[in-house]
């Protein structure tokens, strides 16, 4: 029986991508019947905290890419902040700061 937990378990902690080396320490741990404080040396992760972190990172990425994309196409400034106002849901204010900061004569990158 002990042996069926620790692999659910491994499975489980693979797919949230806990390092190998975390995860073979847990399942010994239960192998060995020591389970009792399993957990207690597992740093873990704050899974929400993570995953909004990459919403963020990805919103970002897509906001650069949106900007040079346009400035490429030359389209005028003034309507790429229009269309980061629209579309992102952004001031006049933030959609001109994404501008300036991804704009290809921007000096502070």
């Amino acid at each position: 029986m002990l042996e069926v937990i620790a692999k659910v378990m491994a499975v489980i902690l693979r797919k949230q991508n806990v390092p190998e080396n975390e995860i073979q320490d847990m399942v010994d741990q239960v192998k060995r019947r020591q389970s009792m404080a399993l957990f207690d040396g597992w740093k873990g992760f704050d899974y929400q905290a993570v995953r909004n972190e990459g919403k963020v990172e990805e919103r970002e990425n897509g906001i650069e890419i949106f900007i040079k994309d346009k400035f490429e196409d030359e389209i005028p400034t003034d309507k790429i902040v229009a269309k980061l106002q629209k579309n992102y849901n952004m001031t006049e204010e933030t959609a001109k700061k994404y501008v300036q900061k991804y704009s290809p004569v921007a000096t502070d990158k």
